[in-house]
């Protein structure tokens, strides 16, 4: 199957590079630990902690200054965003 433009594009901007080839174009599956060295996810935790661990994460994140976390996430993310909507109105 070929991908839209934001199937190749998310995991472009998400996945580590060296694994971008084996992830998309391959089409390899990931066990969990796998799934954190790709980049697929950031981690894996118990199922007993999992609700613990995010509201923990989410409090750190609340720490942060709200104007330079939201500035900074849409710098990085603009690109994307932009060949995602390009994508989507041709």
């Amino acid at each position: 199957m070929t991908l839209p433009i934001f199937g190749i594009e998310l995991p472009r901007a998400r996945l580590d590079p060296r694994f971008l080839t084996e992830a998309i174009v391959q089409a390899k599956m990931y066990d969990p630990e796998g799934a954190v060295k790709v980049g697929y996810l950031d981690q894996v935790v118990d199922a007993d902690k999992v609700l613990d661990t995010a509201t923990g994460i989410a409090a750190q994140l609340g720490e942060l200054p709200n104007g330079a976390y939201a500035a900074n996430k849409m710098l990085i993310r603009a690109q994307t965003i932009a060949t995602i909507e390009a994508s989507l109105k041709g």
